[in-house]
């Protein structure tokens, strides 16, 4: 249990947050420090994506404890405090009373819902106190949101996806017994409008971004809650696609690619992606992995663009003689 801390240092704690983690892992221990209690941060959500959870279905709601990725039993009070009459008109809480704890829903964004589970019975007053300490970290919560997503197509920005994928090789990393090479859990997809630079020129930018914004939204019809998509840069993103084999993951992207280029586009009609993909695996730097999905979608781009990589059915790795850290990729024959 963490030491008893006063309420403006548990403010001041999470408003120096930067990133969704350390502000989630700073509201538990604000909790703890002010109520002398153990708290549980869970966070639940459809696995199509639904925001809706008000009629839940036990065989497609992911219920975690923060921070871990395993998937949790439901507990018996998730219906009940999602059926609870709000408890405050100005914050999305609801709660309900256990013998010895106390239960609040703290509300949903983008998709995910979030609970606290308080092991202590909290009176009136402390109950003020615990709803103004949440409301900074809902405010927060936003502002981080904000932060991190891309403004034209509302997908996660390269910012976000340089630390969310540093968390993910770290937690492949942390359970290296569930990542085979042969048949990873992860793989990093990057995907490449073809010849966007021709449809700026000739229709402009505005229509350019529309080309944008459309994709982004296919990308996100395309893929599970789980996945994570990110706007990388100009006309390029990247795809994680967890907790799959290599068939899963091929399957997926080739979905993409097709209903890409089945989709009629205002004014310009077709347009295609290129796809380079890659295992994630554990022990390895990030960029050695982006790399690898890079190199396998330059080669979809030589070989006539409109297709799907993998680095692995493509190419063999070798290092150089002189230096571990440099990979030579060798085309396939």
């Amino acid at each position: 249990m963490n030491n008893t801390i006063s309420e403006q240092q548990a403010v001041d704690n999470l408003t120096r947050q930067t990133d969704y983690r350390g502000l989630c892992a700073h509201l538990i221990a604000a909790i703890n420090g002010l109520f002398a209690t153990h708290c549980h941060l869970f966070e639940a959500h459809d696995e199509d994506g639904r925001p809706d959870l008000d009629s839940l279905d036990e065989n497609k709601t992911v219920f975690r404890e923060f921070p871990s990725t395993e998937n949790l039993p439901h507990p018996g009070w998730l219906k009940d405090v999602l059926n609870a009459p709000g408890d405050d008109q100005s914050l999305p809480i609801k709660a309900i009373d256990g013998n010895e704890s106390l239960v609040l829903g703290i509300g949903e964004l983008n998709g995910v819902w979030r609970f606290l589970y308080i092991e202590k019975c909290l009176e009136n007053i402390d109950r003020e106190r615990l709803k103004y300490v949440v409301k900074i970290f809902l405010n927060m919560l936003n502002l981080l949101d904000r932060f991190e997503r891309d403004a034209l197509t509302g997908l996660l920005n390269r910012q976000s996806f340089d630390y969310r994928f540093e968390d993910l090789l770290e937690y492949h990393q942390r359970n290296p017994s569930r990542t085979i090479k042969s048949d990873s859990l992860s793989w990093l997809a990057i995907a490449d409008i073809d010849r966007f630079k021709v449809i700026n020129d000739t229709h402009g930018h505005l229509f350019g971004d529309e080309i944008l914004l459309l994709t982004a939204r296919i990308i996100q019809s395309c893929f599970r809650f789980d996945d994570l998509i990110f706007r990388y840069g100009g006309e390029e993103f990247i795809i994680i696609l967890n907790n799959t084999d290599a068939a899963g993951a091929e399957l997926a992207l080739e979905r993409l690619r097709e209903k890409i280029a089945a989709y009629d586009f205002p004014t310009v009609g077709q347009v295609t992606i290129s796809i380079g993909w890659s295992a994630v695996t554990p022990n390895e730097p990030a960029n050695s992995i982006i790399h690898r999905a890079d190199r396998a979608l330059y080669h979809a781009k030589a070989s006539g663009r409109n297709r799907t990589t993998s680095f692995e059915q493509n190419f063999d790795e070798t290092e150089a003689e002189n230096n571990s850290d440099i990979r030579l990729f060798t085309p396939k024959t």
